[in-house]
């Protein structure tokens, strides 16, 4: 891989990674974020790597550039020139792009290196503020950081426009800024479970100690349980679930099955109209036909949280573990956990096919 290819692909990495982390800080309850403060530090951080990241994709994009589109980009000229250059370059291709979006990339492009230098200059200064962006880097608000991510995204496409010229007039829609501040229960089932997967992790690498760790996975696996449970997991059919999704694969009855009717037959619940078709359809009797349908509707909600088999893992663990009291209830335990798992990749493997 040459030099531009990896900056293109670490400069989107990094990108990515700073929207998820910034949704995960203001989701987090442990986190009460001065807004002003915040939105301000994100969009310098942003801004750096933002410019990097087009730079880079111009960089790139010039190998496959068979109209020339970018070349005068590489002119030893100032950024302005480079930027009227462009356009023009657009406009002879007649590919339409808007030279607002071109004029505050150059504004951008001003920010970062002002950010990355600690240093103003007076002629760039004028146009940032011409532009609608404030003459202070603490002053950038929410409004500002919807502006960069509206010109990272439209930067994209004309780039992109070089090779294809019909991307230059895809309008894509806000980026991943709005986040929901409440903490709510089904982000708690979420936390629980990323934390029992990295119990099982610390033990895996033997970072960690089992009877260390211990209290802290029986404390997640009780909580979410209980959401798991509020959630509409019966906890008593588990077992049964999985035996009636396993008999259907051994069967290859659900590989006759369009998608479609996989995805009616998971709804929580059939309007009977529905059911005198789907009997016809899968050829199963009504107790039958009902008894899959909440098996695949368990499966699947299985799927979506339990991402992985942490759980079964660890209290197999602590069922192996000698001399450990109450090792009758921990299997019982390991077995829930198992079969949670199990269901899930069933449901999978049946959507799958």
């Amino acid at each position: 891989m040459d030099k531009f290819s990896e900056f293109t692909d670490t400069y989107s990495d990094e990108l990515i990674y700073l929207e998820e982390m910034r949704k995960s800080y203001l989701s987090h309850p442990g986190c009460n974020p001065f807004r002003g403060l915040f939105d301000a530090s994100y969009f310098r951080i942003y801004c750096v790597f933002m410019v990097g990241n087009i730079e880079s994709m111009i960089k790139e994009w010039r190998k496959t550039d068979s109209n020339g589109i970018l070349n005068d980009y590489f002119k030893d000229v100032s950024n302005a020139a480079k930027i009227d250059a462009l356009y023009e370059n657009f406009q002879n291709q007649k590919i339409n792009v808007d030279r607002k979006i071109l004029d505050s990339y150059l504004a951008l492009k001003y920010i970062r290196n002002f950010i990355t230098h600690s240093a103003w200059n007076s002629e760039q200064m004028a146009f940032i503020i011409k532009l609608g962006f404030p003459e202070d880097t603490r002053r950038f608000t929410y409004e500002h950081l919807e502006r960069l991510y509206h010109v990272k995204n439209q930067m994209s496409l004309y780039i992109a426009a070089t090779d294809i010229a019909d991307f230059a007039s895809v309008k894509l829609p806000s980026s991943r800024l709005d986040v929901n501040e409440i903490f709510e229960e089904k982000d708690l089932i979420v936390y629980l479970w990323n934390n029992i997967s990295r119990i099982n992790l610390a033990l895996t690498k033997n970072e960690a100690k089992l009877k260390d760790l211990k209290p802290a996975f029986l404390s997640s696996w009780k909580q979410f349980k209980f959401i798991l449970a509020d959630s509409h997991i019966d906890f008593d059919c588990i077992d049964r679930n999985r035996k009636i999704l396993e008999a259907k694969i051994a069967s290859d009855q659900t590989g006759q099955m369009q998608p479609v009717i996989l995805k009616v037959l998971g709804r929580p619940e059939i309007i009977p109209e529905s059911l005198k078709i789907l009997e016809k359809v899968t050829q199963m009797n009504r107790e039958e036909l009902l008894a899959f349908s909440k098996a695949i509707n368990q499966g699947e909600r299985c799927y979506e949280i339990i991402t992985n088999n942490s759980a079964a893992l660890i209290l197999k663990r602590m069922v192996d573990e000698p001399g450990d009291e109450g090792s009758d209830e921990l299997t019982g335990e390991y077995i829930i956990a198992e079969n949670l798992f199990i269901l899930g990749r069933l449901y999978y493997q049946i959507i799958g096919n």
